[in-house]
């Protein structure tokens, strides 16, 4: 049973040394509390706009009227232009709408079959072009439903309708969880490193202790703490509104595979790190990467293609992917097999990997 001895001690290690605790727990329940609060639906301001009826008919009014309606944007009239332009250069407006003379008898005639163009204009602020792009979007969404212009090309839609509407959190969550346990590898290889350096390692090599028992010292704790450290931030996402609308258990699973393949890039890494201050910056360089391509901060469906690929040779990508759609949308098992094969067989490498690198940069080999 030396491995139970060496485990534990490993673990008494990591829970007095404030620095890695720090990073390991703090960094990521900060990120979910700061972005968390910031950027929920509950949080954020509605999007003003100005609108300039030209047209002054009953149709136009009805239309600002159902602008007025939408939960999402903040609407003022304006007699003319100049006002809401002086508005929009003082931040006042994220933009404004033009409604043009003739606006209601074009609703009006195509309502009844024609096919009279009608035109909207907006006016932004070009620096400030990506802020203004969800209220353009939702205005113009409502003016086609309203005008009754239809696509001239016809588009078949079929899409699954989630449970509950998508909230920031549901993306959030599983993207902090991920990240917190992507920490464990520059913890574990920290932690590696310093004992060669102290010396541990090679006095212990003096003894009976076998290569299994290092390799269940090492890892065991790490097991231990992943659990600890799911648990940890799943606590606080429900603490601030979480609602899961799938197997919670199931996405459990998912972070769990990732806290092993963590701990085997981890023993690989530092096996053959020299030193703490080499094992550091390399497993940051792996790190940040990572959780930036694998869409742990944010969307990533507009990578370039190469990049999209790169991410998708990597476990976190899929399981990113299958937490949300499980905390989301309530998929099931099937729904996310592939993914969790794919998870799973990267568990299975990336621990063997860490095995044979321990093993092998050690010196048992």
């Amino acid at each position: 049973m030396r491995f139970w001895e060496f485990a534990k001690r490993n673990f008494k290690e990591l829970w007095r040394d404030p620095v890695a605790l720090g990073f390991l727990l703090g960094m990521p329940l900060v990120f979910m509390l700061i972005f968390g609060f910031a950027f929920s639906e509950e949080h954020m301001s509605k999007s003003h706009i100005g609108v300039v009826d030209k047209d002054k008919t009953s149709t136009s009014r009805a239309f600002i009227k159902v602008l007025n309606e939408i939960e999402d944007l903040e609407v003022s009239s304006h007699r003319d232009t100049s006002k809401a332009l002086k508005e929009l250069k003082d931040g006042e407006l994220l933009c404004f709408f033009l409604i043009p003379k003739g606006f209601g008898s074009a609703v009006e005639e195509n309502r009844r079959g024609g096919k009279m163009k009608i035109s909207l204009k907006v006016t932004y602020d070009e620096t400030k072009q990506w802020l203004p792009e969800q209220a353009i979007a939702i205005v113009e969404g409502v003016a086609l439903k309203f005008m009754g212009t239809e696509n001239p090309l016809n588009l078949k839609r079929q899409g699954i309708k989630p449970e509950a509407k998508p909230e920031f959190l549901h993306f959030l969550v599983p993207g902090i969880v991920i990240f917190g346990l992507m920490i464990l590898i520059p913890t574990l290889a920290r932690t590696i490193v310093a004992d060669k350096e102290k010396g541990f390692l090679p006095r212990l090599f003096t003894t009976p202790t076998r290569s299994v028992d290092f390799l269940l010292g090492y890892s065991l704790p790490m097991i231990l703490v992943t659990v600890i450290l799911v648990i940890i931030y799943l606590v606080v996402a429900f603490l601030m509104g979480l609602k899961v609308y799938g197997n919670l258990a199931l996405a459990f699973i998912f972070f769990f595979l990732i806290g092993v393949c963590c701990i085997g890039f981890a023993m690989t890494i530092g096996a053959f790190a020299k030193s703490e201050a080499q094992a550091e910056p390399v497993c940051w360089i792996f790190l940040v990467p990572m959780a930036m391509l694998s869409g742990a901060w944010f969307p990533i469906e507009n990578l370039h293609p190469i990049m999209m690929n790169f991410a998708k040779t990597f476990p976190f990508y899929y399981a990113l992917e299958a937490s949300r759609r499980i905390i989301t949308t309530g998929a099931e098992f099937n729904m996310v097999s592939t993914e969790f094969l794919i998870v799973l067989g990267w568990a299975v490498l990336s621990f063997l990997m860490g095995t044979i690198a321990f093993r092998r940069g050690i010196g048992f080999d």
